[in-house]
């Protein structure tokens, strides 16, 4: 939260929404994420920060698999993401 806080300026409240697992093939282990949300008072953030309402999310170009992952974030699927 503090690397949060130095990078973005923002104090956030994280709550745990799940967890993802998945096989890296290229280092042939399995790896593990815990999911969270934070609670952020909406404020001005540096030029290259910008806020996305939540319904033109899907729209967005997000990193990796992380599309996927939304439903457990806003808390509309189970809360464990699998990948075999």
């Amino acid at each position: 939260m503090r690397e949060i806080e130095e990078e973005t300026g923002l104090t956030v409240q994280p709550i745990l929404q799940g967890t993802a697992e998945w096989n890296n093939l290229t280092k042939e282990t399995r790896e593990l994420a815990f999911l969270y949300t934070a609670k952020v008072n909406k404020q001005a953030v540096s030029k290259d920060l910008f806020w996305v309402k939540k319904s033109e999310l899907e729209a967005q170009k997000l990193a990796g698999t992380l599309n996927e992952l939304l439903p457990i974030f806003f808390g509309e699927e189970q809360q464990i993401y699998f990948e075999v």
